[in-house]
C-alpha cells in the first residue's frame, strides 16, 4: 500500500509538530539527517486530519514550505510539486536546485481540486528531497486552506411582544437563516438562560419567577433595537406586574470562510528511507 494513502499504517514512524527538518535552527521537530557526508536524500511526512462535510466549499489551496524539493499529496493524489523533475521519483531522486535565502522560509501555493478533500479522515503527505547528499539542511511545513461560500446567519422574524396572566407560561420564537448548523442563545440582563439554545424560549410560572427574584428584572431578551413591552394581565389581587422583552442576539452560527488544516501544531510523522 502506498505510503501517501490514508489507510497506510504509519505506527512505526516518528512524530512531532511542524516546522520539521534539520540544520537551520528554526525547527520545532528535528528529524534524522544521516551522516554529514551521506545525508538522507529523501524524507517522508504524513499528517492525518478530519475535515467536515461542506457542500458550499468553492476552492482549496495547498501552501508548502520546502527545502530543497517537494511533492505533496492529498489522499494519495499529487497536488504540489516544486524543484523536482517531472515523472516518477524515488528515494534517490535529487532536487533540481539548492534552495537558499528567503526561499527557505517561503510558503509556495498551488490550487487543488476541492473534490480531493473528503468528508471525514484525510491524509496530507509529502516527500522532501535534498539537492545532494552533503547538503546541510532540509525544511518542511504545509497548510491546506478551504474557501467556502457559507451564508452568514440572520434573523428573519424577531420574537413578538406577548401578554400573559401571572402564574402562566409564555413562549417567544425567532426565525433565522444561514448556513447550517445554526446556534442560538437567549439572554436575560446580559446573562445566558441555561439550556436556551433553540429557536424558542419558554418561560413558566411568571408570577412566582417575579416574586422569587425581587432584585432582578423580569425576564427579557437582549437586542440592539429598542425594547418591546410584555404586559402581564393580573386579577384584582395581587397588583399588576409588567414584563419587558427585547429582541435576541443574532444566532451564533459558523461564519467561517476558510477552513485551515495546517501541519503545525499537529504532530507530523516522518520516516527516513535509507
Amino acid at each position: 500500500m502506498a505510503w501517501s494513502s490514508p489507510a497506510y499504517n504509519d505506527a512505526g514512524w516518528g512524530s512531532g509538530p511542524a516546522q520539521l527538518g534539520y540544520g537551520d535552527g528554526d525547527e520545532d521537530t528535528v528529524v534524522d539527517d544521516g551522516p554529514d557526508n551521506n545525508r538522507h536524500i529523501t524524507t517522508y511526512f504524513r499528517h492525518l486530519f478530519v475535515a467536515p462535510s461542506d457542500p458550499q466549499a468553492t476552492a482549496l489551496e495547498v501552501r508548502v514550505l520546502r527545502d530543497d524539493g517537494a511533492i505533496a499529496y492529498l489522499n494519495g493524489v499529487e497536488i504540489f510539486r516544486q524543484n523536482l523533475p517531472g515523472g516518477a521519483v524515488d528515494y534517490q531522486t535529487l532536487a533540481t536546485s539548492t534552495v537558499v535565502g528567503s526561499d527557505e522560509i517561503t510558503f509556495f501555493s498551488q490550487a487543488v481540486d476541492v473534490l480531493t478533500l473528503l468528508p471525514g479522515t484525510n491524509v496530507l503527505s509529502a516527500e522532501i528531497h535534498q539537492r545532494s547528499a552533503t547538503n546541510p539542511d532540509i525544511s518542511f511545513d504545509a497548510q491546506l486552506i478551504l474557501t467556502s461560500s457559507l451564508r452568514a446567519p440572520a434573523i428573519l422574524t424577531h420574537p413578538a411582544s406577548a401578554s400573559a396572566d401571572l402564574g402562566s407560561n409564555v413562549t417567544f420564537t425567532v426565525a433565522a437563516v444561514g448556513a447550517a448548523p445554526l446556534g442560538y442563545q437567549w439572554t436575560r440582563d446580559g446573562s445566558a438562560f441555561p439550556g436556551s439554545t433553540g429557536l424558542s424560549l419558554s418561560l413558566s410560572n411568571l408570577f412566582k419567577l417575579h416574586l422569587s427574584s425581587p432584585a432582578i428584572q423580569p425576564p427579557l431578551l437582549l437586542a440592539p433595537k429598542s425594547p418591546r413591552n410584555i404586559s402581564a394581565k393580573t386579577p384584582p389581587q395581587p397588583p399588576r406586574q409588567r414584563f419587558l422583552a427585547k429582541k435576541p442576539w443574532l444566532p451564533v452560527g459558523p461564519k467561517r470562510v476558510k477552513c485551515l488544516a495546517k501541519a503545525a501544531p499537529a504532530k507530523q510523522p516522518y520516516y527516513m528511507k535509507p
